[in-house]
């Protein structure tokens, strides 16, 4: 009976024991599985805050492009406004000055025009003492043409 006894202690303690090993096993399987699952999970989430840290930079690369060309946009737009503004004062210049021509020519046509009367009014004197003078002198050339006859149609010369 002492061997049945021993024998079921050291089946019992075996048992136990391989029961214990066998639960060990197992556990340290489930303890390896869990540790590669957190493992995953690490690398995973490590991954997804990798991409997410390059589409935010990428993000933030395409906004500074972005605001780089509006900034390139304006400071174009500016240069062009400011292009506008000077070829319209440059032209408003043209106007003014153009102005100022046509008066002054304006006043020399008229200083022209009346060196033009000045010129006619001298020329029409000079034609007026001519036609006096021969007025004068055909009244003269007249009379003295009529004494002439005078003279030589009497009777008593």
């Amino acid at each position: 009976m002492k061997k049945i006894f021993i024998s079921s202690l050291l089946v019992v303690i075996s048992t136990s024991v391989f029961a214990s090993s066998l639960q060990s096993q197992i556990s340290a399987i489930a303890q390896a599985e869990n540790e590669t699952k957190a493992e995953k999970q690490r690398q995973h989430a490590a991954q997804q805050a990798k991409r997410e840290k390059a589409a935010s930079a990428e993000r933030a690369e395409r906004e500074r492009r972005h605001r780089e060309a509006a900034a390139d946009k304006k400071r174009d737009q500016d240069y062009e406004d400011e292009l506008r503004k000077l070829d319209i004062e440059m032209k408003k210049l043209e106007l003014e000055k153009q102005a100022i021509r046509v008066k002054r020519e304006n006043d020399f046509i008229d200083q022209e025009l009346k060196n033009q009367a000045a010129n006619t009014d001298v020329i029409q004197s000079k034609a007026d003492i001519n036609r006096n003078l021969s007025s004068g002198g055909k009244a003269w050339l007249e009379s003295e043409g009529r004494s002439r006859e005078k003279q030589h149609s009497g009777w008593f010369k």
